[in-house]
């Protein structure tokens, strides 16, 4: 069994320093962009914590088999539907009460710890408050500041963040001859699970036929939700650019493969325009899940015009 973890690798040794040093905190924040890799890097830790051989993590003796196929009974992965409630804390409470079956360490796994509602934050920090023995607990989240600043003071921080350099590797080693590699890197953010979306077919088909066209028009008429989510966010993508080219800065363009009719586009309106234009696209972007579908495929018909 491989795991591929793409960058991180400060965290890793970080670990595993801690792990030689038996320094095991009970409590970690994994922080950073959503896709960025924090959950897939927790599950590599527990197996590191866990692994009975020296050189740990092995992922082929049983323990670690077991923790990445994500049925080791003595790791607890909770992921909200909506929120994590307080019957769901109780469950925890209850668990980390347990004696190991087999694990050195006992792991509970919260993802987007954020959801946590009040009175499931409030029980959470009495656990925090008070943690049993050989018990670490790992909160995922993108949006730490939702978490109640008092949680936050009792876990230790780890930020996550790619490097531009080892997402480039990443895209250069899996897609060997992509053209759009501006693209991908910059409106990705280095996050890897949005980097591989982007180069889906459908995606770079979309993708090709909002930009392609030769004209200057935007005939925009998506009749799916999140169809029309997708296709928004690449034209804010492509008015930025606008922005950007009017000001002198190409160098930071996104789209930079359609570099032609970004700046055809771009000369026929004043910065100002631009601006505003980008404004009242992030508005109706910011309303998708609720605006009715015509109206908004008017509206940024309207908007591009």
């Amino acid at each position: 069994m491989s795991v591929e973890i793409i960058g991180h690798k400060n965290v890793i040794d970080y670990f595993k320093l801690i792990q030689k040093n038996k320094r095991i905190g009970h409590a970690y924040l994994f922080t950073g962009k959503d896709g960025i890799g924090k959950k897939k890097t927790a599950w590599y830790i527990v197996s590191l914590l866990n692994c009975p051989q020296e050189d740990r993590p092995c992922l082929t003796c049983q323990t670690c088999r077991n923790i990445q196929a994500k049925i080791h009974p003595d790791v607890i992965e909770v992921k909200p539907k909506n929120s994590i409630g307080i019957q769901d804390i109780r469950e925890i409470q209850q668990k980390v009460c347990l004696k190991n079956f087999s694990a050195t360490y006992k792991v509970i796994i919260i993802d987007e710890a954020d959801k946590l509602t009040p009175d499931a934050s409030n029980a959470f920090l009495k656990t925090l408050e008070e943690p049993p023995a050989n018990v670490v607990f790992f909160l995922i989240s993108s949006k730490p500041e939702n978490l109640l600043a008092t949680i936050r003071s009792r876990t230790q921080k780890i930020w996550f963040c790619l490097k531009i350099d080892e997402s480039k590797k990443y895209v250069l080693s899996k897609y060997a001859s992509a053209e759009n590699i501006d693209f991908l890197l910059k409106f990705s953010e280095g996050r890897l699970n949005s980097i591989n979306k982007l180069t889906s077919k459908s995606y770079l088909l979309k993708r090709q036929k909002i930009f392609a066209d030769s004209t200057l028009q935007f005939n925009v008429y998506e009749t799916d939700r999140k169809s029309l989510k997708e296709t928004t966010q690449l034209l804010l993508s492509f008015l930025r650019d606008c922005l950007l080219t009017k000001v002198g800065e190409e160098n930071e363009v996104m789209n930079s493969d359609f570099d032609q009719k970004i700046e055809n586009y771009q000369k026929r309106f004043s910065l100002d325009e631009l601006a505003d234009k980008v404004e009242r696209l992030f508005a109706i972007n910011e309303t998708l899940d609720n605006i009715n579908l015509n109206l908004a495929n008017n509206l940024i018909r309207d908007i591009l015009a």
